[in-house]
């Protein structure tokens, strides 16, 4: 064997034994939950009929209402238009 097939092989061989050396949960794709927030005025919307609805981990869009009555700084959740 020469010498670069040498090499070679101790590097796919290090680099398995490193792949093996992270536990499998590692390696796995996980979502991470970042934040948990209360919804304010959730039951004057649609939210008590969107939420049979909404499946975990469904984008939600965060638009903001200048023009809301009841607060200047309010944002509305929306999932799918609702």
């Amino acid at each position: 064997m020469d010498r670069m097939t040498f090499f070679k092989r101790v590097a796919v061989l290090v680099g398995a034994c490193a792949l093996k050396a992270v536990p499998a949960a590692a390696r796995r794709k996980e979502q991470v939950e970042i934040q948990r927030s209360p919804v304010a005025g959730f039951q004057y919307g649609e939210g008590e009929e969107v939420w049979r609805e909404l499946p975990v981990g469904a984008p939600l869009a965060l638009v903001r209402e200048p023009g809301n009555p009841h607060d200047e700084r309010a944002v509305r959740v929306q999932w799918r238009g609702r």
